[in-house]
């Protein structure tokens, strides 16, 4: 759920090296449990589940159970903690058998040289292509619980791909080629799995939840009661807007949250035009309920990622988004820059979660803020000001990069480049004039989207990790 809980989701491994010479190690056990456990009381501290290390590792046999254990309890990411020195042989045997990459710390302890030997174990991972991040600082600074934090989250949402099933309703919607991805490509860079539900399924589920009516009805009593205004039409409006088609959109909700849940559905696109939008009801309403921490009845739920017109791409990035904050991901098309109002226009088709109304995740204080148009894109609501980081993946190569994004403060910020060029900040203008000219520099059918999500640094530290990766 959309809370800041959803850290105690999250399990980090810590495994503490040391000195493979018996004689110094165990004179060395009081430094090394210290500092171990300032480093656990702090994640715990966070809200993050931590597994620690039975032992330190001084010895190529414990390196290796240590590192089996931390895989078999299920850790996202593992800490390679140095308070002393160690050989950096451990190291390598160890990360063998952790989620990678890995990230090694060291805490502020100049009596002993645990510096030195984050380092030279960073060396001898580095020798073997064993990708890592390393830290260095006082685990209760601010600062440095901040960067390991992030990187902790950077990694957890990468090696928390592995293993989804993406359900895909429909397929490629009104010719959009960037919408579609190829499953084999998933799964050898993501670990992801495709699964193809046919549009008509919804359907007919949906048919079933509205004759039967327990949740439809209390959904839309619901709705009814606490939204800021649903605007009914006539059966006969051009644009049209009656309780039988809000029934059929909540009971396609259902319908189409009931096959995520029997199927095992971690994030899914719902094609929706053409054949629902003209000849059933628009998906726009379950695809926002889906993207909601609850239904629409306004009981709790998790939020399930749901991209529109079924554009797999943009579903991935919103699922790594959530996967980074615990919370809904936004994906909209840019329409336009006002310079005028410093606003942005951002539409699209659907999938517009209700919680960024309010950025709440209590239903009761959420719709009420919300409309119900006539329309095709059926819900509108005013989005509370907030920080904002840009993603979308991949490019029109396939690779999946990074585009320009915001930082906390909510300056906009070119994304550091593999080269390690600087940042410079610039004005939300001066953003829509560096998408406006790549969007030139782009084949004229590539469609550029993008998903926002409060938490741009960590989407930074993602990106460019799994850039070396795939």
């Amino acid at each position: 759920m959309a809370n800041p809980n959803y850290l105690e989701k999250i399990k980090v491994g810590i495994l503490t090296f040391g000195d493979g010479r018996d004689f110094l190690q165990k004179p060395l056990t009081p430094v090394n449990e210290k500092f171990t456990k300032e480093l656990e009381a702090r994640l715990k501290k966070d809200g993050f589940q931590v597994v620690v290390g039975r032992k330190v590792l001084w010895k190529n046999s414990i390196a290796e159970a240590e590192g089996r254990r931390m895989t078999a309890q299920g850790c996202h990411a593992v800490i390679f903690n140095f308070a002393v020195w160690a050989w950096p042989q451990y190291a390598r045997v160890a990360a063998q058998f952790c989620p990678q990459p890995i990230l090694m710390f060291s805490n502020v302890n100049p009596q002993y040289p645990g510096l030195v030997g984050m380092l030279a174990n960073a060396g001898s991972l580095d020798q073997v292509g064993i990708k890592f991040y390393k830290t260095f600082g006082d685990i209760n600074d601010k600062t440095t619980y901040a960067q390991v934090k992030s990187r902790l989250l950077a990694i957890a949402a990468y090696n928390g791909l592995k293993g989804l099933t993406y359900g895909l309703f429909g397929g490629r919607a009104l010719g959009i080629d960037t919408a579609v991805a190829d499953p084999a490509l998933w799964m050898k860079k993501f670990g992801i799995d495709v699964d193809h539900v046919d549009q008509m399924e919804l359907v007919r589920r949906a048919e079933l939840h509205v004759a039967k009516g327990t949740k439809v009805e209390a959904a839309l009593k619901y709705l009814t009661k606490r939204l800021k205004k649903i605007h009914w039409t006539k059966p006969d409006a051009e644009f049209r807007l009656t309780e039988n088609l809000l029934r059929k959109q909540l009971g396609m909700y259902y319908a189409a949250y009931d096959l995520t849940q029997e199927f095992g559905y971690s994030f899914c696109g719902i094609k929706g035009q053409r054949e629902l939008t003209e000849h059933y009801v628009t998906a726009d309403v379950a695809e926002a309920f889906l993207n909601d921490p609850y239904h629409p009845d306004g009981t709790p739920k998790e939020p399930i990622i749901c991209s529109t017109e079924a554009d797999m791409d943009a579903a991935l990035t919103m699922k790594i988004l959530n996967l980074l904050s615990g919370e809904p991901a936004l994906f909209a098309d840019i329409r336009h820059y006002h310079a005028d109002l410093d606003a942005w226009d951002l539409c699209n088709s659907g999938e517009h979660a209700t919680f960024f109304a309010a950025r709440e995740p209590q239903a009761r204080r959420v719709p009420a803020r919300g409309l119900l148009l006539p329309r095709r894109r059926r819900e509108r609501l005013p989005l509370r000001r907030a920080r904002r980081g840009d993603a979308r993946a991949p490019d029109a190569q396939r690779r999946y990069e990074p585009l320009p994004d915001g930082d906390h403060d909510g300056q906009v910020h070119q994304a550091r480049r593999r080269e390690g060029g600087e940042k410079g900040p610039g004005s939300p203008g001066q953003l829509a004039a560096r998408l406006l000219q790549a969007r030139q520099l782009l084949a004229e059918n590539i469609r550029r989207r993008h998903e926002l999500q409060p938490h741009p640094r960590r989407v930074r530290q993602l990106a460019r990790r799994a850039r070396d990766f795939l």
